[in-house]
């Protein structure tokens, strides 16, 4: 059973940075790095462990995530995080969006 786990949490003007462990099991097999404001929240980054990808811990991280923020939003910075997030989430075009975009879109899950 996956779940996450806040680990740490530091206050900026504009957001709230948090880091998440995925835990599997009692086994923490990656990490989330979060940028969250009053009114959503940014996956900054996620991170499974080698050995443990492809199994759906990602996927199933970040569907915990959308239940616990209204809205979730995600930049993709490379090809392979491009077709994932284009295969859970859909295209997010709102202000904000321009701001995170690396080249490759930003979805919301």
């Amino acid at each position: 059973m996956i779940s996450i786990i806040e680990t740490d949490r530091c206050k900026e003007d504009s957001y709230t940075g948090i880091i998440m462990d995925i835990v599997n099991d009692g086994n923490t097999v990656g990490h989330m790095s979060l940028m969250v404001d009053e009114k959503s929240c940014y996956l900054e980054r996620i991170d499974i462990t080698p050995s443990e990808q492809g199994k759906g811990y990602g996927s199933s991280a970040m569907q915990l995530l959308t239940r616990m923020y209204n809205t979730v939003y995600a930049a993709p910075d490379n090809p392979d995080s491009q077709r994932l997030f284009a295969r859970i989430g859909e295209p997010y075009e709102a202000d904000e969006a321009n701001y995170v975009d690396q080249g490759y879109g930003v979805y919301l899950l």
